[in-house]
């Protein structure tokens, strides 16, 4: 990491005039240069996909692991949209004024709960056999 006190400045620069700061910064640049990834290499990064650093691993460890992100995003967004369904009904049932869309939002706060626990079930259920896959196929 390159910090303003590797820089020579003020007295120092006057008294070694030679030092470079150019020099300085040409060797952090080129020691810290980043990868030229594509987009698709940084989506798939930051999604936690790790593209081109399973050295070692089969093509088919590599496709099942795909596979387990997109299932784990779908069901993070499945249960994302719930949440929002739950808060609003929650909304309803403390400021509703009509007693039958208070009794109506109960009933979906029961049901939306019931969806949250599949959800979670289900990528409990999902890590588990990709996880058994991967063992069996290393």
């Amino acid at each position: 990491m390159l910090l303003a006190q590797d820089f020579p400045y003020g007295d120092d620069f006057i008294a070694n005039p030679s030092s470079d700061p150019s020099e300085l910064l040409k060797t952090t640049v080129i020691g810290n240069q980043w990868t030229n990834d594509s987009f698709v290499e940084q989506v798939l990064k930051v999604f936690g996909f790790n593209v081109g650093e399973q050295s070692g691993t089969s093509q088919v460890v590599t496709v099942f692991t795909y596979a387990q992100g997109i299932i784990n995003i779908a069901l993070g967004l499945l249960a994302f949209i719930s949440v929002i369904i739950l808060i609003y009904n929650f909304f309803i049932i403390f400021f509703g004024k009509e007693k039958e869309g208070i009794e109506s939002a109960q009933k979906a706060v029961k049901r939306v709960t019931f969806v949250i626990l599949i959800i979670g079930l289900s990528w409990i259920v999902v890590s588990f056999l990709f996880w058994v896959v991967g063992i069996i196929i290393k």
